[in-house]
């Protein structure tokens, strides 16, 4: 989809997978933006986050609802705004 909105929606299955593996992995969130143009135009824009560990966010993260919680209510949110952050690299 197009940068303006992006992300639609994350879906779990990372987030369950990386619940599941021993030792826990980082989750690394990069936000790409403007990749919805031609290339031979656009300025791309990437912003690294700060990696985090599923158990340092959720109090359960094999419990499937908190880990949806957590993802819809505050990763998604904050994954909007490095978008945004990505956009206006220049």
């Amino acid at each position: 989809g197009p940068t303006a909105g992006s992300p639609s929606r994350l879906r779990l299955g990372a987030f369950q997978l990386a619940a599941r593996l021993e030792p826990e992995p980082s989750i690394v969130p990069v936000a790409v933006a403007n990749f919805d143009q031609r290339l031979s135009r656009a300025v791309l824009g990437a912003v690294v986050a700060e990696p985090f560990r599923l158990s340092d966010v959720v109090g359960d993260p094999a419990d499937r609802d908190r880990l949806a919680r957590f993802v819809n209510d505050d990763l998604t949110p904050r994954y909007r705004a490095w978008v945004r952050e990505a956009a206006a690299l220049r």
